[in-house]
Parts: C-alpha cells; sequence; structure tokens
C-alpha cells in the first residue's frame, strides 16, 4: 500500500526535504533533484548510519525509497518501506 501511494504520487512529489549540511541532506537534495546514481544511493545508505533525530532518519528513508523506485528497484523499495529493518536495509544496497 505504501508502495502504491509513492507511486501514485510521483518520485518528485514524494521526496522530503531534509535540513543541514551532511549525508541526510545530500539524500535529500539528491532525491528532489530526480537524481538516482548509484552515489546517490551510496549517500543515502551513510545517511542513515548517520546519527540523526527521528525525523532526520525518516525523511532520508523516504528519500532513499524514492531513489530506489527511480532506480526501477521496486523489490528493494517495495520490501523497505513495508518493513525498513536492518536486514532489509543491507539487503537493497
Amino acid at each position: 500500500v505504501a508502495l502504491a501511494a509513492l507511486l501514485a504520487a510521483g518520485s518528485a512529489s514524494a521526496a522530503v526535504t531534509v535540513l543541514g549540511t551532511g549525508a541526510a541532506n545530500q539524500c535529500s537534495a539528491a532525491a528532489l533533484a530526480g537524481d538516482a546514481t548509484d552515489e546517490d544511493l551510496s549517500i543515502c545508505n551513510q545517511a542513515l548510519l548517520e546519527v540523526q533525530t527521528a525525523r532526520e532518519k525518516a525523511g532520508t528513508y523516504v528519500n532513499r525509497g524514492v531513489i530506489l523506485l527511480r532506480r526501477k528497484n521496486f523489490a528493494a523499495a517495495g520490501s523497505f518501506i513495508a518493513n525498513p529493518s536492518d536486514d532489509n536495509f543491507r539487503a537493497s544496497t
């Protein structure tokens, strides 16, 4: 259901702004710009490993999901959105 909502909303409008200067902000900027390179995904992965507020982490999960959807990695994005456990995080990198 969450995956369908993101797809219906469109990837650009589903991205979330994360303020600051770290990897979470870089991930946000990539998602908002429509980017989906290997480097963008790596930055989002790094952001999830950094210490953040719950709001920043939630935004980074959304932005990483948007990037995965843009890469047409629907299985990883859907699995991650449905159950963002550490195992799913590692499996979808």
